[in-house]
């Protein structure tokens, strides 16, 4: 009976397409649990949604964000730890760029469409 209603990780990032507009859309609001549960992940998260092939070092993205480096840091590096991000390096230069999953990129780009319009 509990097996039923176990998700992998990849079917939470994934949803019905045909499903109606006003259906609850549990992998957007597991999305937003996991990844943009308070106030600076969200920045950090709705950057990222906006402009899904963005590559930025924690500098970068405190200025786009207003915040202390050594905040962002800590958070980005959850999120990269979480799978939200991925960590390369480029020109010496620790970048974040949002993970290639796709599941995830489809719901990042919903979290774009239904609540940054």
């Amino acid at each position: 009976m509990l097996e039923s209603t176990l998700m992998t990780s990849a079917d939470c990032f994934s949803s019905n397409e045909d499903s109606k507009p006003e259906a609850l859309d549990l992998a957007l609001l597991t999305f937003i649990r996991c990844f943009a549960n308070d106030s600076m992940r969200w920045h950090i998260v709705a950057y990222f949604a906006r402009h899904m092939e963005a590559r930025l070092t924690v500098q970068e993205m405190a200025q786009q964000i207003r915040c202390s480096p050594q905040l962002v840091r800590t958070e980005m590096d959850d999120l990269a730890l979480l799978g939200f991000l991925e960590v390369e390096e480029v020109n010496g230069n620790l970048t974040y760029v949002l993970a290639q999953d796709p599941g995830l990129r489809q719901t990042a780009q919903r979290f774009r469409k239904h609540l940054l319009a």
